[in-house]
């Protein structure tokens, strides 16, 4: 590859690519920017605590509140204490249409830094640890104008230039120093080192060797590489591929995550009209029965809605499973399960205790 020399056609097809590319790019970072704002969840957030589980909180506590009253005054019944342990035991299941939401909104964030993050530079050694921004530094290809790129290195290197890539206080600039020593220097791309950079006929003596270090590592920092027009078109082809990815498992995150605060916070305002007038403990384990047998189903639907464009004559369906995303169905499936088999005592529990005092 290194000896192929593309032909003035192949390398304007390169360059078109390169356009193309960048659009895409962009459109993606367009998408994943909608999911960086919160969008639906950022509003829905506010509502779910502060209304739809504080009503609920309130409910609760003030029958809690009635109960120690009694047992303060003496009143305190074996009916009671029943009352207290089956408030106790619903804690449970509170906790989990609390818990399960926020899981899914914190694997939300976790895909958005994966989506927005690289641990890995192409083209620097995989010694080198270097999350950094998945926008890497752009660089003139090496082979597009050779006499170029040799007058746009000698002008980075013997102007202000120098001082302009440090973007932030002069006292931090220690910190690029820090990340060169601990790095051993690797941080520094491979086509900036002493040597090329004396190839390119940078005059290294006039120019100190702490700023330097300093540039090159701004450089390496960010991801920057002096490449080829091959090059660059292999690692545009990859990024595009790796955007594909994150976002298809970005965008199933977000249609669940939105899905359990959307249903949650619905089953919240529904138990909490019913609860200031009925049996409180009776609402809330039918309530937590209904959200325990739907939400496995509210959770899988997104991927359910997906399948159903499946073909029969088709074979290879685990192909289409993305292990993240249903160890996390599988995990809401557990829970649902432990909290159904809660609610159902506490409801089973309750109802009989009224059925002996009528």
């Amino acid at each position: 590859m290194d000896s192929y020399q593309p032909t003035s056609d192949e390398r304007q097809a390169m360059r078109a690519f390169l356009q193309r590319a960048e659009v895409r790019i962009s459109t993606m970072h367009r998408i994943a920017g909608v999911f960086l704002n919160g969008a639906g969840l950022l509003i829905l957030l506010p509502v779910f605590f502060r209304d739809a589980i504080s009503d609920i909180n309130n409910i609760v506590l003030k029958q809690i509140a009635q109960l120690f009253t009694l047992w303060q005054t003496g009143q305190f019944s074996w009916s009671a204490v029943a009352d207290l342990g089956l408030y106790t035991l619903l804690f449970i299941p509170f906790i989990a249409t609390l818990g399960i939401p926020l899981y899914a909104f914190l694997l939300l964030l976790k895909d958005i830094v994966y989506f927005y993050f690289a641990n890995q530079s192409p083209g620097f050694t995989h010694k080198l640890f270097n999350p950094r921004f998945i926008l890497s530094g752009l660089a003139f290809s090496t082979d597009e104008a050779p006499a170029v790129k040799r007058a746009v290195i000698q002008h980075q290197y013997n102007s202000d230039l120098l001082e302009f890539i440090l973007p932030f206080e002069r006292h931090e600039a220690a910190f690029y120093d820090q990340v060169y020593q601990q790095s051993e220097g690797l941080i520094v791309p491979p086509s900036r080192d002493a040597a090329q950079l004396a190839s390119q006929g940078v005059n290294q003596s006039q120019i100190s060797q702490q700023a330097i270090e300093r540039f090159n590592t701004a450089l390496g920092l960010s991801g920057f590489l002096d490449r080829t027009l091959i090059e660059e078109v292999a690692r545009t082809e990859i990024s595009v591929v790796r955007y594909a990815l994150c976002l298809r498992r970005l965008v199933l995150r977000y249609i669940k995550a939105l899905l359990m605060f959307v249903w949650t916070t619905l089953l919240s305002f529904i138990l909490v009209s019913f609860l200031e007038h009925l049996q409180p403990l009776v609402i809330l384990a039918v309530g937590y029965v209904v959200w325990s047998a739907l939400t496995p189903l509210v959770v899988r639907m997104p991927t359910n809605w997906i399948w159903q464009a499946l073909r029969e004559d088709v074979n290879l369906k685990g192909v289409a499973r993305d292990e993240e995303i249903t160890r996390f169905e599988h995990f809401v499936v557990k829970v649902c399960r432990l909290t159904l088999a809660i609610a159902i005592l506490t409801l089973l529990s309750e109802i009989g205790r009224l059925i002996v005092h009528v």
